[in-house]
């Protein structure tokens, strides 16, 4: 139940999105949430999401580059505290996607962008 509590407030109560996330509670408890919720939840669900479903359906309606890059606006629309930084990233996970016509490497990238800034909140605030 913890653990559930935990993701509502990074996700809900925070008011900011995944890569925004600048808390410096770098408790166990919240660290290992962090690492599952940013790097394997949301790169796996958003990568599904935003790559795989725009390909598949609206890809077949208005093409499946225009769909990939519209979807890729939403994406970034949905980051807005990074909206430059996830439409450049976007960009190139469809690029990725279109040359290999599978999502994993777009999930690993995802979800490994997720990790570093994860990384990067617990090095800089000084308790490491």
């Amino acid at each position: 139940m913890t653990e559930i509590l935990s993701l509502c407030y990074v996700f809900i109560l925070s008011g900011k999105t995944e890569l925004a996330y600048t808390s410096t509670d770098v408790s166990v408890g919240t660290t290992v949430m962090k690492i599952i919720a940013l790097t394997f939840v949301s790169g796996i669900c958003k990568e599904i999401y935003f790559r795989g479903l725009a390909k598949k359906f609206c890809g077949q309606v208005m093409g499946e580059t225009q769909a990939l890059l519209l979807f890729n606006v939403m994406f970034a629309m949905l980051d807005w505290y990074n909206i430059g930084f996830s439409f450049v990233a976007g960009l190139v996970w469809i690029g990725v996607y279109k040359k290999t016509n599978h999502l994993l490497p777009c999930m690993i990238a995802h979800g490994g962008a997720n990790l570093t800034v994860i990384i990067y909140v617990i090095v800089t605030s000084g308790l490491v």
